[in-house]
């Protein structure tokens, strides 16, 4: 015969304040990481904006005129922080030293990911951008962005035919190179147009947010 549990008032009270008291521990678990997020992009704006203030940059060796550069903002990764899209077409560059870079924020400080020779895509949210080059046929590289680092994982080099690579530069099928590709943009479509920004004091204040 199963026995009924009894519980006398002041052991419901006791039960009720132990809940009460877990439920309350558990909230800042919650609500801690949106503000720590909030505030590293805070972070990063303003660490982009006073990059964006110099006045010339080491580009690849060239020196570049900051304020002739154009940029916007890109979110390539899955985090709420930006990544920043310098555009030196008419500052300096010049093809050798490539046209384009991708810059993050990481500890404190905006870092060079990546340089694109003549053109740069990216998969919103997924942690993916590819860059494009020109040298006897047509070239994409693709990366994948995490922890403030892009690393190199796919390629696809045009020239009469269509050859693909994966991470050792070993060749791969087509169908690899799809399937590789799916796999980490979750299907995503690439961004195909970047509107970018003339570099002013009016237009950071206006597009770093």
């Amino acid at each position: 015969m199963k026995k009924k549990i009894n519980l006398s008032r002041r052991s419901l009270g006791a039960i009720f304040m132990i809940f009460a008291l877990v439920l309350t521990l558990a909230v800042p678990a919650f609500s801690v990481e949106p503000v720590q997020a909030a505030s590293k992009k805070t972070q990063a704006l303003k660490a982009y904006s006073n990059f964006l203030s110099k006045s010339t940059i080491n580009w690849n060796g060239a020196i570049v005129k900051v304020s002739k550069c154009k940029f916007t903002l890109v979110y390539i990764d899955k985090d709420s922080v930006p990544e920043l899209l310098v555009d030196a077409v008419s500052a300096g560059s010049y093809h050798t030293v490539g046209y384009f870079k991708i810059y993050g924020y990481r500890n404190g400080k905006v870092v060079d990911l990546v340089t694109a020779r003549d053109d740069f895509t990216y998969y919103k949210k997924s942690g993916v951008l590819a860059t494009r080059s020109f040298m006897r046929g047509e070239s994409w590289s693709y990366y994948r962005l995490s922890g403030g680092k892009a690393t190199y994982f796919l390629g696809k080099f045009t020239n009469l035919k269509t050859q693909y690579n994966n991470a050792k530069f070993k060749t791969i099928s087509k169908s690899t190179f799809n399937k590789t590709l799916k796999k980490y943009t979750k299907g995503k479509k690439a961004v195909k147009r970047i509107k970018t920004y003339a570099n002013t004091k009016a237009n950071r204040k206006k597009y770093l947010k």
